[in-house]
């Protein structure tokens, strides 16, 4: 399998940072509620681009899911072994990343052939 298209090439979205009011004038009042209006707006784009990120995330995830059964020709199980064995591979070795999740899989799958 071909890992590197397993990549979320999207960039994670920085989040704003909330600007902070400083000094009690009424001029500091003003730039601050200017700097707000600012925030607002930046977290709005921010927000949209953390939800695409994460939509891309997702679809990322379940091209892996769907590769992998096809790869491990288990497209004959019922849904719920395929969603127990994915679940468990995912849960025990993702942060090694997808092909660790794979070998994980592979694994998996010599037992129930076994």
């Amino acid at each position: 399998m071909d890992f590197e298209k397993y990549v979320n090439k999207l960039e994670f979205p920085k989040r704003p940072i909330r600007p902070r009011l400083v000094g009690t004038t009424a001029k500091s009042a003003k730039e601050y509620t200017l700097l707000l209006d600012q925030y607002e707006i930046d977290f709005t784009a921010w927000t949209n681009q953390n939800i695409k990120y994460h939509i891309h995330e997702k679809e990322v995830h379940e091209m892996f899911d769907k590769d992998a059964i096809d790869e491990l020709e288990l497209n004959d199980l019922p849904q719920w072994q395929k969603d127990r064995l994915l679940s468990y591979a995912w849960n025990e070795s993702h942060s090694g990343g997808y092909s660790e999740v794979f070998n994980m899989l592979q694994e998996l799958v010599m037992l129930l052939k076994e």
